[in-house]
């Protein structure tokens, strides 16, 4: 994947408002989705899952998204999914989703 397709990846991600108190930040939510959203993609389906899939892929993924403080935790990553609006999230994923084909 190209840095410009990595750049709009995280700029899509970027709409979705950050819940968390500005103090509690260590991570970016772009980063945290971004992760996620990789982890998932390649089988991940739980917050350890994701954290380990980072970590054991961390020398490729930060160069896509900074993660200065180290792996997130799964902990991390749970509580930001415990405060995203999942409507928003639906509405930004929902046209994608309508436009694919599962296969019978």
């Amino acid at each position: 994947m190209s840095d410009e397709k990595n750049y709009e990846v995280v700029q899509f991600l970027s709409i979705i408002p950050d819940p968390r108190i500005n103090r509690c930040k260590r991570y970016s939510l772009e980063s945290i989705l971004f992760i996620s959203l990789v982890g998932m993609l390649c089988g991940a389906d739980s917050a350890h899952q994701i954290a380990d899939f980072t970590d054991g892929n961390k020398y490729w993924i930060k160069n896509d998204v900074e993660l200065p403080d180290g792996i997130p935790s799964h902990d991390t990553i749970s509580r930001v999914f415990s405060l995203i609006d999942k409507n928003i999230f639906y509405r930004m994923f929902k046209p994608i989703f309508r436009n694919l084909q599962v296969p019978p």
